[in-house]
């Protein structure tokens, strides 16, 4: 059994009651202008936006959401193209794209003071929505972790195009 599994489900049981399962959460859908965002959400207090990497989507979080939803809102979008979102008119991929993403659904959610974490290429996502809307929303603490240095390759390898096989992307048929 995997260990980060095992190490969820300890804390799950030892956390105990009000436990929302991830599968029971919440599920909104808001239109950006060129792509449709999915997002899932539960708990109470503060809001706290967890922003997945890639190739993954909202379900990366699906031990640790529901223990942080004990305490916090917690918000798990997908990004453009993964998950449950779909894939934008422009095929625009880029960090700067999704942070615009974020920004239109904490919009959406009212929410003007948030909690935020990164992981992998969210972390890029992340910083970009920091650096970009730090004057429109108040990012009380941001959390970022594993993402590979940009300017590598590492862009245009991870960007899908209109000439991928979509019915081997895993991201549409998940």
């Amino acid at each position: 059994m995997n260990m980060y599994i095992l190490l969820a489900s300890l804390l799950l049981h030892l956390c105990g009651a009000d436990v929302i399962p991830f599968d029971d959460w919440a599920h909104l859908r808001i239109n950006t202008g060129n792509v449709s965002i999915h997002a899932r959400y539960a708990g109470t207090g503060p809001p706290i936006l967890l922003v997945h990497g890639f190739p993954e989507h909202s379900l990366t979080w699906y031990y640790v959401g529901p223990i942080l939803a004990q305490t916090y809102t917690v918000i798990a979008p997908d990004l453009r193209g993964t998950g449950d979102s779909g894939i934008p008119s422009d095929y625009a991929f880029d960090a700067e794209s999704a942070s615009d993403d974020l920004y239109a659904l904490l919009k959406y959610l009212r929410i003007n003071d948030t909690f935020v974490f990164g992981h992998d290429k969210g972390t890029g996502v992340v910083s970009a929505l920091v650096a970009k809307y730090r004057d429109n929303i108040t990012f009380s603490r941001v959390g970022l972790s594993e993402y590979p240095l940009p300017g590598l390759g590492y862009e245009s390898f991870q960007d899908p195009t209109p000439q991928w096989n979509l019915y081997s992307n895993w991201r549409v048929f998940s």
